[in-house]
This record gives C-alpha cells, structure tokens and sequence, in this order.
C-alpha cells in the first residue's frame, strides 16, 4: 500500500481536535479516511527515520485512554485494518499495532474518533513484568494486556516488530514496527 505525505491531522491529537466542537463523531465520521498510510518523519525518537502512520477509527464503544500499549483490530465486517476494537489488546499473539508514541499518556480518545497507530517505524511501548529470553534484535509480539511479551515471538504469533533493545520489566522499549497486517511469523528462533 502506498503511504501518503501530508497528514490528515496533527501527530499526537484526533481528527475531532482539528476540527474542534463541530464535528458529530459516529460510526461513520470521516470513514473514507480509515487505514489509509501516512509517512512523516520520526520527530520523536530522533532517528533521521521515516515513520508510517496508519489512521484508525476507536471502534471500542468507550474512551481509549492513551497509553504505550498494543491495540487490536476489530473483527467486524471491513474493519481489519480500519479499527481498534480493543484497546489495551487482550489476546496473547494477535495482530496489534502499537499507538503512536505522540500522543500523550492519560489522554483521552473518544469512540469513534480518528486516531494514529504506528505502521512501521520506531514506537516506545511497555515491556511485561517478568523478561524471559527476549532481548535487542529478536521479533517481539504482544500478552493479553497489550504489552510486549518477556519472550520472543513463538510461532504462530504476529511479530509486531524487532526489539531495538533489551526490555526491562514494566518499562518502555522501542519497537521497530514491521509494516503490514500479514506478516510471516518468527517461529521459533524469534528471528524476524
């Protein structure tokens, strides 16, 4: 999929804070606008890098309350790639991708707003508690609440992206987003 140039709002606010109190958000607000690709330069990490951000509407059916979390896809018809249905992910492999690390923690993005996630590109999101054999360089997925998993990517789980270092427990790593929905898995060496 080609990426686009100019974003359609502003890195680290939703489509509703560019247009103020005037616009009604439902279901199909600005619905044209959903999964499209933007490509913009990483003014957060500093790496000289281009990041990919992919538009997503909050399909949750509440507030998302920004954090450094994976976020799931909606299974509904035409969703996939289009809307967050779960926001911390809560399914263990699932293929997530994490919010864009602009925003900032604590803030709210109201249901059926427009919002960022990272397609490809560095992103910081929180490691679990306990690190088991994931380290620098090796594929990483998320657990059930929306944190890089302590281990490296099984087979059979979506590799989200290559850990750009050792994570800690409860804290935040860079994560090296691989772009696409459909990627191959890392199998067992968590190679990617």
């Amino acid at each position: 999929m080609n990426s686009r140039k100019e974003l359609p709002f502003p890195r680290g606010s939703t489509f509703s804070d560019k247009g103020g109190n005037g616009i009604a958000l439902d279901d199909n607000t600005y619905s044209h606008l959903e999964g499209q690709i933007f490509e913009t330069e990483d003014t957060v990490h500093g790496t000289g890098t281009k990041v990919k951000l992919r538009v997503v509407k909050n399909d949750t059916g509440t507030d998302i309350t920004v954090a450094k979390k994976f976020g799931e896809f909606s299974t509904g018809a035409l969703d996939f790639g289009r809307r967050i249905g779960q926001f911390p992910a809560n399914t263990a492999g699932a293929i997530v991708k994490p919010l864009d690390d602009a925003y900032v923690v604590g803030t709210k993005i109201p249901d059926d707003d427009l919002f960022y996630v990272v397609e490809a590109g560095p992103c910081s999101v929180l490691a679990e508690a306990t690190i088991g054999t994931a380290v620098a360089g090796t594929a990483c997925f998320t657990n059930n609440a929306g944190l890089v998993d302590g281990d490296i990517c099984p087979e059979g789980s979506y590799a989200v992206g290559v850990l750009d270092t050792t994570p800690v427990g409860n804290a935040a790593v860079v994560v090296w987003v691989n772009e696409g929905l459909v990627a191959p898995d890392a199998g067992a060496s968590g190679a990617a």
